[in-house]
């Protein structure tokens, strides 16, 4: 049987964990720094698709923080066939 003393030191360091492992999991969400990666990698990206869509006269194609595909702010998925067709990626 524990002290209430060493009880109170068990309850201290299991508190202690559950903050670190809650820190660690706020900075693993989708929202947090690998959101921030994606965006800084998909900006270039999508200056480029945009550059692009202007040379050939296409709508916008984009893709999305989800790493969704768009066109003209329409999901890819959406498409007819025959402009999937043109647009494969």
């Amino acid at each position: 049987m524990l002290t209430a003393t060493q009880q109170k030191a068990t309850a201290a360091g299991h508190h202690h964990d559950v903050a670190e492992w809650s820190l660690i999991a706020d900075a693993l969400a989708p929202d947090s720094i690998p959101a921030e990666i994606l965006a800084s990698a998909i900006d270039p990206m999508n200056a480029l698709l945009r550059d692009l869509s202007v040379l050939t006269g296409w709508r916008t194609v984009e893709i999305t923080p989800d790493i969704e595909v768009t066109y003209g702010s329409r999901a890819y998925g959406l498409l007819a066939y025959r402009l999937k067709i043109v647009i494969r990626p």
